[in-house]
């Protein structure tokens, strides 16, 4: 955690004098890039809500300005914090400096919508990726007491209750049992496999994955490159840190998992991956024929591919996920040791929290509550980016997946319908929902870093498992331990 408290140093204080003086005039080029040539000076009886922006497009600019038109004694202000500065940090580090010295914004968005977990951070570094992708320390934020417990405002809605929001992916997003975050909707993060071929379950070890891939022909993979990412190798291993955060690091104790067999797991399965030039792999998703024996779907039922890395956007993938491994499909999870659901939950769109300061916190929920509103949008399909958060909208998804629709695929000249959802299905899937309990907004983006930069020899082949798992733990103790 990064310290609010620290004492600065007579050694110190040049830099830091130079350091405001920067700050101040990066602030005034942001404020200047803020929403629509808003006036920065308050009329006399007007309260200003500072909405502090980090992601590029995360911002309804319809709804401040619609709040705007609508509220004479209370406006909106947005300050644009996702440019770069000029020495090439980003605006996140002034908001931060301003937040640890006491200037809090009333709304803060927690980050972009777009997930780390698909692009190795070395490689969104030197690309426009890193300014999409940059999230706030959400537990630390939390814990240190400068976010607003959400529930009671939720509870007290009389237009949402806990009745109109889909609980478990806000559960997931508790610290400590508060919500201080909201968000419409989720991706779930898995793993599927055939059921004749992973078993009906959710969870598994390694070894049980290593078993259930030994089944198959000679020719089969575990899994094909169909995210088109940079590095199957990283992006395995990203995925596992971005989601399961808390199996390596706990913020409180100040304790390290990474010399445990669980990441030593995790290393060796990443680098099972194909790289580029290895067998199996295909740096683009393979277009052509609706029969093309080299389509992605077509591996899967020839029983070529183990597992697919899609997860779930929509809860009606689950159609697509049993046609494609012709049976059921089971979400078996990502490899864990310790017997927990290995899938996690990823919050899409805008991510929005109050601060405990916040000037005006009944007209802040005023402006934050229409996240967690039903969409009146006649496609209800595409209204929400992932899975709704919003119970009518939950709901409303979940009748699609009952829902008949004429489409499916040829194979080898035969057409395959994509049938409905069963009853049964519905409720296990549900079920499968429900039990997942975590979430990627507790993954720290220094750490990942790290942890793929060691990574990299490793996969290169130029280093052992053991000096490099000792490497990261060592690194990763003592990030933590500075900014406990």
């Amino acid at each position: 955690m990064w310290d609010i408290h620290r004492v600065m140093t007579r050694q110190d204080s040049c830099k830091n004098i130079l350091f405001l003086l920067l700050s101040a005039t990066f602030l005034l080029i942001l404020a200047a890039c803020s929403a629509g040539g808003q006036d920065s000076v308050p009329e006399p009886g007007v309260t200003t809500l500072i909405y502090a922006k980090v992601s590029n497009d995360g911002v309804d600019w319809e709804a401040v300005k619609k709040f705007n038109r609508t509220h004479e004694d209370v406006q909106i202000e947005v300050r644009n914090y996702s440019l770069l500065s000029e020495n090439g940090k980003h605006g996140i580090d002034l908001l931060m400096a301003e937040i640890a010295a006491g200037q809090v914004p009333d709304i803060i968005e927690l980050g972009s919508s777009e997930s780390i977990s698909q692009i190795p951070v070395a490689y969104m570094r030197k690309t426009a990726y890193h300014d999409q992708t940059c999230q706030l320390p959400y537990r630390q934020m939390a814990e240190n007491g400068y976010l607003e417990d959400l529930w009671p405002y939720i509870e007290n809605d009389p237009d949402i209750g806990r009745e109109g929001v889909v609980e478990a992916p806000l559960r997931a997003a508790e610290v400590n049992g508060g919500l201080y975050t909201v968000f419409d909707s989720v991706w779930l993060h898995t793993l599927f496999g055939a059921e004749s071929v992973v078993g009906k379950r959710t969870s598994w070890t390694l070894k049980e994955l290593q078993e259930a891939f030994s089944t198959m022909s000679e020719e089969a993979v575990v899994l094909d490159n169909i995210m088109n990412t940079p590095s199957m190798k990283y992006h395995m291993l990203s995925s596992y840190i971005y989601g399961f955060f808390d199996l390596f690091v706990d913020w409180e104790s100040g304790q390290c998992r990474f010399d445990s067999q669980q990441f030593r797991n995790v290393l060796e399965f990443s680098n099972s991956m194909p790289g580029p030039g290895e067998e199996g792999w295909r740096q683009e998703y393979p277009l052509g024929r609706a029969d093309d024996p080299d389509m992605f779907t077509d591996r899967i039922l020839r029983g070529q591919v183990m597992l697919s890395d899609q997860g779930y956007y929509k809860i009606y993938h689950q159609r697509d996920y049993n046609f494609k491994f012709r049976g059921h499909a089971m979400p078996v999870g990502y490899p864990i040791e310790d017997g927990s659901v290995g899938s996690y939950f990823e919050p899409l769109g805008i991510k929005l929290a109050m601060s405990s300061t916040c000037r005006d916190k009944e007209s802040a929920w005023e402006y934050i509550r229409q996240i967690l509103l039903p969409k009146e949008e006649k496609d209800i399909a595409f209204a929400y980016n992932g899975v709704p958060a919003v119970a009518k909208g939950y709901r409303e998804n979940m009748l699609l997946a009952k829902r008949e629709r004429r489409y499916g695929a040829y194979f080898n000249g035969d057409f395959f319908p994509v049938d409905v959802l069963s009853p049964k299905e519905c409720q296990e899937w549900e079920e499968y929902f429900n039990s997942i309990t975590r979430c990627s907004l507790f993954s720290d983006r220094n750490i990942l870093a790290l942890v793929e930069e060691e990574a990299g020899a490793y996969f290169a082949g130029d280093r052992t498992l053991d000096d490099t798992v000792e490497r990261i733990q060592r690194r990763a103790e003592l990030y933590v331990h500075e900014n406990m």
